[in-house]
């Protein structure tokens, strides 16, 4: 991680020597229709959505109270778009979310609802080593210089997100191989903190 953060202030650095505009945009969950439904390392989204359509249990780490700043890809488009407009002069690194925090507890609340699913959700204790427990994007300063505020709530985007996992062949998600990886690895946790 530390090698994206210098390559990210050699590119701001090099934008102010020579003169030009940059922008360094900090994504938070982005989510929406088209992104990886096979890949179990692409979030919970994704993970919940395809256990929820098998009626299997979701497996919720920690508490399940942590949170994330859930972000619809129609917005993060838009706040990027915004950086390329040509009367936008400056180097700046903006963080692009929704402002707000949801549960991973109330994701999967949503998807099993929306899904009309059997699943029950498993509060497991386990933790990955290096996870964050709470995330809210402060976007006052992209607001302030671009005038940029999502227009997408959470709950509005997750039902175009769940719409369209609907439409898509049953993906072979191997989450239960992600763990095996992450706990030899040393950095996942079946117990808790």
């Amino acid at each position: 991680m530390q090698w994206l953060l210098n390559l990210r202030c050699h590119n701001l650095m090099y934008c102010e020597n020579v003169g030009i505009s940059g922008y360094a945009l900090r994504y938070q969950n982005v989510f929406g229709p088209g992104q990886s439904l096979n890949n179990p390392y692409t979030g919970i989204l994704a993970i919940f959505s395809t256990l929820a359509r098998e009626n299997n249990d979701l497996s919720i780490f920690e508490d399940g109270m942590e949170t994330r700043d859930f972000i619809y890809i129609d917005d993060v488009i838009n706040a990027t778009k915004l950086c390329l407009r040509p009367e936008n002069e400056g180097v700046e690194v903006f963080n692009v979310g929704s402002g707000t925090s949801t549960s991973v507890t109330e994701v999967g609340e949503q998807i099993i609802k929306h899904c009309r699913s059997k699943s029950k959700i498993n509060i497991t204790g386990a933790f990955r080593k290096g996870d964050i427990r709470h995330s809210k994007a402060d976007l006052s300063k992209i607001d302030t210089s671009l005038g940029f505020m999502p227009k997408w709530s959470f709950a509005q985007g997750i039902i175009e997100f769940l719409t369209w996992t609907q439409t898509q062949e049953k993906p072979t998600i191997e989450f239960e191989r992600s763990l095996k990886e992450m706990k030899k690895a040393g950095q996942y946790f079946t117990r808790a903190r």
